[in-house]
């Protein structure tokens, strides 16, 4: 496995268990400890899909010639993605536990298929094309970082 695949494999893993803890939370209706804790999935999440469209995609895109492959895909997925989240703040903002847990069985299916398909299919592709500039796109990735503010779930603690 190469470093980029590595490293992104373990940012997944590192999203997927912000989300776990957030989950637990806010399905025990623990909005004091959930909506802190959702808020780091959220910021940690949109980090790791930000290095992807900056940096990632566009190094494959360049090197396959066009952006009508794989990775408009994965955008449109993370545009899915995102949607889900805008419904699940908007539960936690209006106390909506049930609403919430749909949402989040939701987005909880997507991202394992989504991850998959990057892990089994986009990351080897990385490898293999982006072999003569893993180093430097392994730099890229781990220095990519939000201009945007924290952003607030607008639920009291």
């Amino acid at each position: 496995m190469s470093a980029i695949a590595h490293y992104l494999e373990q940012d997944h893993q590192h999203c997927d268990d912000l989300y776990l803890q957030a989950e637990a939370h806010l399905a025990e209706h623990r909005l004091t400890e959930g909506a802190p804790a959702f808020q780091r999935f959220m910021l940690a999440f949109e980090l790791h899909l930000a290095r992807e469209e900056q940096w990632l995609f566009p190094a494959l895109e360049q090197h396959l010639g066009s952006s009508n492959g794989p990775t408009v895909v994965m955008r449109n997925e993370h545009q899915q993605m995102r949607a889900i989240l805008r419904q699940m703040q908007g539960a936690l903002e209006h106390r909506d536990s049930a609403s919430f847990c749909d949402f989040a069985d939701h987005l909880r299916m997507l991202m394992r298929q989504h991850n998959l398909k990057e892990e089994n299919v986009l990351y080897p592709m990385a490898e293999r094309l982006l072999v003569g500039s893993s180093e430097a796109m392994l730099r890229q990735l781990m220095q990519t970082d939000l201009l945007a503010q924290p952003l607030s779930t607008g639920v009291p603690a």
